[in-house]
């Protein structure tokens, strides 16, 4: 009788649903959903809809940036077969979560801060009132000078203090977190594994097409044992 109930309950079955905002009736896109016992996951379609395979032991939790988590025990869902549940109807509320993802970014910079890097990177992107054409010597001295290498080091440390400020705002270690369910999972070392998640590609690349490929990474991450 044991052997039959541990059979039992560890049949898998296909669960199915749509996901939605609080206070909307349509689908909500892109929304993670992993199996919190088994690290395996999937993301809803552009109509919200979704289809993942867990037991009973399992429990599904839906996240989404901006939103609260959704946990659900698989055993709590109600059984249609042996093989399937019943459709789910998934509704994912809005919280404020800017405070804690900032305390993540690698840079703390202050709004003044940071208008006054954007001004310098521009004041300083060309030679100032000098046409390289017309004055190729003056030109030439800004560029070998000590004071105009100077300005272009700083030039670029503050593109990059930029960059990296930008790219925290959409990938850091919460929202690695969030997104993977993984508490101990590391950024730097994740970073360095998944190499061609790079700042351009996450520059470039927002929902979907961004976090799609950082899940997948993920997986092969754990599958690899790491």
């Amino acid at each position: 009788m044991l052997i039959c109930f541990v059979g039992q309950a560890q049949r898998r079955f296909i669960i199915s649903g749509t996901v939605y905002e609080s206070d909307s009736i349509r689908g909500m896109p892109y929304v993670y959903m992993i199996n919190h016992n088994t690290g395996n996951g999937t993301i809803s379609d552009y109509n919200g809809n979704f289809s993942i395979i867990a037991s009973d032991l399992d429990t599904l939790v839906f996240t989404y940036l901006g939103y609260a988590k959704k946990k659900f025990p698989v055993l709590r869902i109600k059984n249609i077969n042996d093989s399937t549940k019943s459709s789910m109807r998934v509704y994912m509320q809005r919280i404020m979560i800017d405070l804690p993802m900032a305390n993540a970014f690698t840079y703390k910079i202050k709004p003044n801060e940071i208008d006054y890097m954007k001004r310098y990177i521009k004041d300083h992107s060309r030679t100032k009132g000098v046409n390289a054409f017309e004055s190729p010597i003056t030109a030439l001295y800004d560029r070998l000078s000590r004071k105009g290498r100077e300005q272009q080091k700083l030039q670029e440390l503050f593109q990059q203090i930029l960059i990296q400020e930008e790219v925290s705002k959409k990938f850091n270690p919460e929202i690695l977190r969030q997104l993977t369910e993984d508490e101990f999972v590391d950024y730097e070392t994740f970073r360095k594994y998944c190499w061609y998640i790079n700042d351009e590609f996450i520059l470039n690349n927002n929902g979907y097409a961004l976090y799609a490929p950082i899940m997948e990474c993920y997986r092969r991450w754990k599958r690899e044992g790491r």
